[in-house]
């Protein structure tokens, strides 16, 4: 907490300029959907859709970046950015990421930084798909013209119920 504020203060206590990042609560600016993703009848993938955005009540007069990523529960467990929008870059629409494994076969990416929100459909996903996904969002708070850098930067667990709940969960467990 920052120090100019004192302990036990509310919300509604806190300065704007005192909150740098917004964490998961009543903001819906990331959803997962379905979660958890059942595989049913044999089923080997399903669709999930990740969307990410500026949530309504949050002035951002400018989105510079909309990134997508996820920690995977299996192997590897390291940060994969999957989907990113950038002001200034292919006029800020969404994009898959370099590197991200994801194709126009298996995903499906929309939105913009103009639009202030991002929609990636993994249009296959799997039992290996599961883990934690991140949504990244700096943007200028400021409604006047002048800067003020934020960043929304929030989490959620995307889990999968299907016959493969064993091999994502390993040790036999």
């Amino acid at each position: 907490m920052n120090s100019c504020v004192s302990p036990g203060a509310t919300l509604k206590d806190i300065p704007v300029s005192a909150i740098s990042k917004l964490r998961t609560g009543g903001f819906a600016q990331l959803q997962l959907n379905p979660n958890p993703l059942r595989l049913t009848n044999g089923a080997a993938s399903g669709s999930l859709q990740i969307s990410c955005g500026i949530p309504s009540g949050v002035t951002a007069s400018k989105v510079y970046v909309i990134g997508i990523s996820r920690y995977l529960k299996t192997a590897p467990t390291t940060e994969q950015t999957l989907a990113k929008a950038e002001d200034g870059v292919n006029q800020g629409q969404a994009s898959f990421a370099t590197n991200s494994g994801l194709t126009q076969n298996t995903a499906t990416v929309s939105g913009s930084t103009t639009q202030k929100s991002m929609t990636l459909t993994l249009t296959q996903a799997k039992c290996e798909d599961a883990g934690t996904y991140v949504c990244q969002i700096p943007y200028n708070a400021a409604p006047d013209g002048s800067l003020q850098i934020k960043t929304i930067d929030v989490s959620d667990n995307f889990t999968v119920i299907g016959e493969c709940l064993s091999e994502v969960k390993g040790n036999g467990e």
